[in-house]
């Protein structure tokens, strides 16, 4: 335990509320990085396989956060190497890149040397979503010599509570989605709705969502990423993500898509832009999570929608389920015999079913049976 314990106990109460509130997560590492003498500290992501970047530096100029986010990023062999480290356990950086590694680096003479930073660093993986982990790294100012074992075990001491900060953090941040979505609307569709970032990963998924996705017939989940099982129809998809990314996509009937599924027909699927009530709630996440959602599918399964169609009709006019199924087929609007053909029944077995159909519910023609069909559904 740390000598200073007011100092400890001074921050792990502002690392928790941060974890609530991300407006003051600059704020806490600041007072984390003098705490355990350190110049500069920054927290946040590095996708490196798909060059997603989210990072808070409260020191540093944003000039230079931009120059980082944009370029510099890529040279950042620290960053890289401690990607892969256990999550809670604490890393010193010289173990990872040794001072003369560094200061070859271009990324050192270009962008690292302008902070007037050391090579001494200590850092930490908090959380990791989708094989990606989130970092913390704090680091020494340039002539200050390595950190003092008071500090190190100061951090060491904290790492806990910032490993379950992050937590909290996404979990929070997961709530806080779900209510703008509930707000906009989206969680109480009875359709499935799935909100996606770019890259395709389930960020929201609602109970018929999930469902869906348990089945695992046409779409399935591949550490936290959305697949189509179709080659083509996937293709499809990541080029439609890509449409919406663009400012300047607006909605089309080019967004829908077919998902083809071997135990079904294909699914249905409209993309939509992220309402704006959830879209205002993710400029609160702060560094989490990796890449706020962007897109929303909104999942239509014909198969389960006429499978209701049908029982709610029998429940009603007590149809039987064959009275039921050519009630069905007759609102297409091309007629009985069209009907009989798509069920596979005789001409005359249509004619005495569609007959009882006609007794049971008070119709007389088919085109009155089409319109009470609608207003059903309407109502």
């Amino acid at each position: 335990m740390p000598a200073n314990t007011d100092t400890l106990h001074t921050l792990i109460g502002e690392i928790y509320d941060a974890a609530f509130t991300p407006a003051l997560w600059g704020t806490t590492l600041e007072h984390l990085a003098d705490a355990v003498g350190g110049a500069q500290v920054m927290m946040g992501i590095h996708d490196f396989a798909n060059g997603a970047i989210q990072v808070v530096a409260p020191r540093m100029d944003p000039v230079l956060v931009d120059s980082y986010r944009e370029h510099w990023w890529t040279g950042d062999r620290l960053w890289q190497r401690t990607n892969t480290a256990p999550v809670g356990e604490v890393l010193h950086a010289e173990r990872f890149v040794p001072r003369a590694e560094l200061e070859r680096s271009e990324f050192y003479s270009e962008w690292y040397r302008r902070l007037d930073l050391d090579a001494a660093g200590l850092g930490v993986n908090l959380d990791v979503q989708h094989g990606v982990p989130s970092l913390c790294g704090i680091k020494r100012g340039r002539g200050k010599g390595h950190f003092s074992a008071d500090q190190v075990a100061l951090f060491e001491a904290l790492v806990p509570h910032l490993t379950r900060a992050a937590r909290v953090h996404r979990q929070a941040w997961a709530l806080n989605l779900s209510e703008g979505l509930l707000l906009a609307g989206i969680a109480r569709l009875a359709q499935a709705v799935l909100a996606l970032d770019h890259r395709q990963h389930v960020v929201y998924a609602n109970a018929p969502a999930e469902a869906l996705l348990r089945a695992e017939d046409g779409l399935r989940l591949r550490g936290g990423r959305l697949m189509v099982t179709d080659a083509a129809c996937r293709a499809r998809l990541a080029a439609r993500l890509a449409a919406q990314a663009s400012p300047w996509h607006t909605p089309s009937p080019e967004d829908a898509l077919e998902i083809p599924r071997t135990q079904a027909g294909p699914l249905r699927a409209q993309l939509l832009a992220m309402p704006a009530q959830a879209g205002e709630l993710q400029v609160q996440a702060g560094w989490l999570p990796q890449a706020p959602p962007a897109v929303l599918m909104i999942l239509e399964d014909p198969d389960a929608i006429h499978l209701q169609r049908k029982h709610a009709l029998q429940q009603r006019f007590q149809l039987t389920p064959a009275e039921a199924e050519l009630a069905l087929q007759i609102r297409h609007g091309d007629g009985r015999a069209a009907a009989a053909r798509r069920l596979g029944i005789s001409a005359g077995t249509a004619r005495i079913h569609l007959q009882r159909v006609f007794d049971k519910t008070g119709v007389h023609r088919q085109a009155e049976l089409v319109r009470l069909l609608e207003a059903l559904d309407a109502g």
